[in-house]
């Protein structure tokens, strides 16, 4: 029994390393093929023991990918960016082939601007050290003063800033459209948290070789 026992913890051992190895190969080459997509930094991440085999056999329950510092055909530049795709369809083939997954039941993404990348996302109109991001809001500095906007988005997916305190009667609030987050891409809530404007919502995992094509 004991003999029995330790065969079979050795075997998963092996098939545990096995799969490490396999996995580690798979995501690096998917890294590889991301970082070469978006033009920046990328890492994959397939989730779902065992995942070799889950390649083997054509699909991968979560396939999650980071990257920083994305550029963007519309200018504005994202300091970190997260996809996550559910119930993914892909196969160890695909990814030796250069084919990243594309074929998934759905997509959430989430987009950080830092204080440069608001600043593009205003065209540039107020200069980047004018930009704070804290305590949920959205606040520049004008000739000393500081005028602060809480931040929503609106049915046309643009960023609606409104004033909580400055000239409200003047500007009580400002539309800006967001051109780095194309069709099949909705954007569901906008935070200002840790020096960051947060964009989190769902993409169409189909249209994800254009995430960021304007």
């Amino acid at each position: 029994m004991r003999g029995l026992l330790a065969g079979l913890i050795l075997l998963a051992v092996v098939a545990g390393g096995l799969d490490l190895a396999l996995t580690r190969a798979a995501e690096r080459r998917a890294s590889e093929q991301a970082s070469a997509l978006l033009d920046a930094p990328a890492t994959v991440d397939l989730r779902g023991w065992p995942v070799s085999l889950r390649l083997l056999l054509g699909a991968v329950p979560v396939v999650v990918v980071h990257a920083e510092n994305v550029p963007t055909d519309s200018g504005v530049r994202v300091e970190s960016l997260g996809l996550t795709l559910s119930d993914v369809r892909v196969r160890l083939a695909d990814l030796e082939g250069g084919r990243l997954p594309t074929d998934a039941r759905d997509g959430a993404f989430t987009a950080a601007l830092d204080r440069r990348g608001v600043g593009q996302l205003l065209g540039g109109l107020v200069a980047a050290d004018a930009i704070q991001l804290r305590d949920g809001v959205v606040g520049v500095e004008v000739a000393g003063v500081l005028v602060e906007a809480e931040v929503d988005v609106d049915q046309r997916g643009r960023l609606v800033l409104t004033l909580v305190n400055g000239p409200q009667e003047l500007l009580p609030r400002i539309a800006v459209p967001l051109p780095m987050l194309p069709a099949g891409t909705t954007v569901q809530r906008v935070t200002v948290r840790d020096g960051l404007l947060l964009f989190e919502g769902v993409f169409d995992p189909a249209r994800f070789a254009e995430l960021l094509v304007a």
